[in-house]
């Protein structure tokens, strides 16, 4: 199907965004940073729907109006009728795209992909330099760290594997751990390519019947972008912070650290796979006290750097990051979250913050 025939088939989406009266305009964290009522959802649906239409051919509005959405669902959850707009702006990104109207930061991404395989660089070197435990034949579950933690946080990574082993419970690495997932593919409108990797990485991982995944954005890339482009898997998808959340049943009774936290919640871990529970109660258990953000749970904010945004408006991006970790700080000077690429974005913003597991080491008393 081609980007003009996925964007058509998201029409009703596009016309109940374009006629609506914008009661989710305050609930879009990329309007709320920038101030601009052209990327409300209302206004990056109205641009995309006359594209489809017909009605103004694709141009440089295009670009900035599909790609100005981090996919973090929160207009969705807010909107009445819950639609999808997430899903409509990734379909008029392969519009832009083959239009040649996406901005130039997208065009990077994909030259970066194409040559090192990942947005971040090369991973089998930093795979390599972790010298992890790789999953056997017998293994029946295996961790997909995912390729930020694995090139960019390779602290967390290994602080993971080795409360795994402190809790009895192993986290080798899986097979095609090498591999991106693909979403940034997926975010640049590269359908495609997108389904081109989701196959290579599919194939990696078959036979597990339990996958591990560390980022939230390659969970919700796994468990539900794939089957939705036709690359389902057969072994169960489980975020990194429900696995952990399961090791405290044979975790030793410990004082809790003396620090107070503030928890933010990832998009994709909260509202795309519904876990919001299980890091708060490691949390409850590892540190003094647990304090909540402004806004968290299902109703959490967008650190800044989900969908290739970081990518394709880094100024943006950044505004939306220094936005979300002042919020955070206003609850307290520590934060803690599940997810490494909004860790990365919370610490540009000006947030101290650390990764769930590496606290929850911390309190276990090991080190990686």
């Amino acid at each position: 199907m081609s980007a003009g025939s996925l964007l058509e088939a998201r029409r009703h989406e596009l016309e109940h965004c374009a006629y609506c009266p914008k009661l989710c305009r305050f609930n879009c964290p990329v309007s709320e940073a920038t101030g601009r009522e052209g990327l409300t959802p209302w206004g990056k649906m109205s641009v995309a729907f006359l594209a489809e239409q017909g009605t103004r051919p694709p141009d440089p509005a295009l670009g900035v109006a599909a790609f100005g959405c981090t996919g973090c669902g929160r207009c969705q959850s807010f909107c009445r009728d819950h639609n999808d707009v997430a899903g409509s702006l990734v379909a008029a990104r392969g519009v832009a795209l083959q239009a040649g109207v996406a901005p130039e930061g997208v065009s990077a991404l994909l030259r970066r992909f194409r040559r090192d395989g990942s947005p971040v660089g090369e991973i089998v070197p930093a795979l390599e330099s972790l010298d992890g435990e790789l999953s056997t034949p017998s293994n029946v579950e295996a961790f997909f760290p995912g390729c930020v933690g694995l090139v960019r946080e390779p602290y967390d990574v290994r602080v993971t594997q080795a409360v795994g082993r402190a809790l009895g419970n192993p986290l080798p690495f899986a097979p095609g751990v090498e591999l991106c997932c693909g979403y940034p593919l997926y975010a640049a409108g590269d359908r495609e390519g997108f389904i081109a990797q989701a196959k290579r990485v599919a194939t990696r991982l078959a036979g597990l019947g339990r996958i591990v995944v560390g980022d939230p954005g390659c969970a919700h890339t796994l468990k539900q972008l794939y089957p939705e482009v036709g690359v389902p898997l057969r072994a169960e998808v489980v975020p990194l912070a429900v696995r952990l959340a399961e090791g405290l049943a044979t975790a030793p009774a410990r004082p809790p650290l003396p620090e107070r936290v503030t928890y933010h919640d990832p998009c994709h871990l909260a509202r795309s796979l519904g876990c919001t529970e299980e890091p708060r109660a490691i949390l409850r258990r590892a540190v003094r006290e647990l304090r909540e953000p402004a806004h968290s749970g299902a109703e959490t904010v967008c650190a800044g750097a989900g969908g290739a945004m970081a990518w394709s408006m880094p100024s943006e991006s950044a505004l939306m990051a220094r936005a979300r970790a002042a919020e955070l700080a206003e609850a307290g000077p520590l934060v803690v979250t599940a997810c490494p690429t909004a860790k990365r974005s919370l610490a540009r913003g000006g947030a101290k913050v650390r990764d769930l597991a590496a606290v929850l080491a911390d309190w276990l008393g090991i080190s990686a």
